[in-house]
């Protein structure tokens, strides 16, 4: 069973953000969202537990990543700068 609270690590450069989960999150669906709520990017992870966001056009800002798998949702705060 997806546990949110497994680690959860992130790889960023200016133009991406990798999710690297595990694969006990394959297929779980992420949303980056800004403080008011609004979706910036959607997708699932792969089969791995891994996706690459491309945030090459988001403002610079802090962002909420949510990851939804099997009821459970994971919630960490992004810096894109």
């Amino acid at each position: 069973m997806y546990d949110p609270k497994e680690q959860v690590s992130f790889t960023q450069n200016k133009d991406s953000l990798v999710i690297d989960q595990s694969e006990k999150a394959a297929h779980a669906i992420y949303d980056l969202c800004d403080f008011d709520g609004r979706i910036k990017q959607t997708g699932y992870l792969d089969e791995d537990g891994k996706a690459q966001i491309d945030i090459s056009k988001i403002s610079q800002g802090r962002y909420q990543l949510f990851i939804i798998n099997e009821g459970c949702i994971f919630k960490s705060v992004i810096v894109i700068d």
